[in-house]
């Protein structure tokens, strides 16, 4: 019975731990796309939040954009699938 409460623990922890988050900040002298100034040469302040497990991600990208003086956002969605053969 204690090796099975044990396995029951780990099971439980395993799939809890199986989602991930993770963020970043990040302070750029500009945000260039095609050669072309997104941020008209000022700074670019961007960010990211990451969702995942062991083969799936979604992801939100953000970043300060400026076009003619207008201030404005660039926002990207993205997502994916990482299968794992093996050990690869």
């Amino acid at each position: 019975m204690a090796v099975h409460e044990t396995f029951a623990a780990s099971s439980a922890d395993a799939a809890q731990s199986r989602i991930n988050l993770a963020l970043g900040p990040a302070v750029t002298t500009g945000s260039k796309s095609a050669g072309v100034t997104q941020t008209d040469g000022q700074p670019a302040f961007q960010g990211y939040v990451k969702i995942f497990d062991i083969s799936v991600y979604l992801c939100v990208w953000a970043s300060n954009a400026r076009f003619g003086g207008a201030k404005d956002a660039e926002i990207s969605f993205y997502g994916g699938i990482r299968p794992t053969v093996g050990g690869l």
